[in-house]
């Protein structure tokens, strides 16, 4: 019955240990802008006052596809605001955000549209 219960607990024990962790995303909702006349900016903030996360950020056209990244992630310090921009249009539809290391309710994000020339945003979806 003992020898049971060691049993048990080491499984128990390599379970709890070997389990597979999820990489936290934050995603934008693909909204329609004709590529020809607007650019996309993926842009986030970290809001910790204390903690640092690691960050990659993509750019993904309508069928997911990534079509810019910040090539595997970023350090992103308390307060940081930082992102990717697309400076020529490439069929970019939405923006994910991958949590690899830190806590992903620090990280506040969107996708942003802007048309090409103009010094405004036209469209800034949350990322969720």
């Amino acid at each position: 019955m003992n020898s049971f219960r060691t049993m048990l607990l080491a499984a128990a024990i390599l379970t709890a240990t070997t389990a597979a962790h999820a990489v936290p995303i934050l995603a934008t909702a693909p909204a329609y802008a004709d590529p020809t006349q607007f650019f996309l900016r993926c842009d986030a903030t970290n809001v910790s006052t204390t903690s640092t996360l690691y960050v990659a950020v993509e750019a993904r056209d309508y069928s997911g596809k990534v079509v810019a990244s910040n090539q595997g992630g970023d350090f992103w310090y308390p307060g940081v605001a930082a992102g990717i921009d697309v400076p020529s249009p490439k069929g970019e539809a939405s923006c994910a955000f991958k949590v690899l290391k830190g806590n992903a309710k620090y990280l506040r994000a969107a996708a942003v549209y802007r048309p090409l020339g103009a010094k405004a945003d036209l469209i800034v979806v949350p990322a969720r």
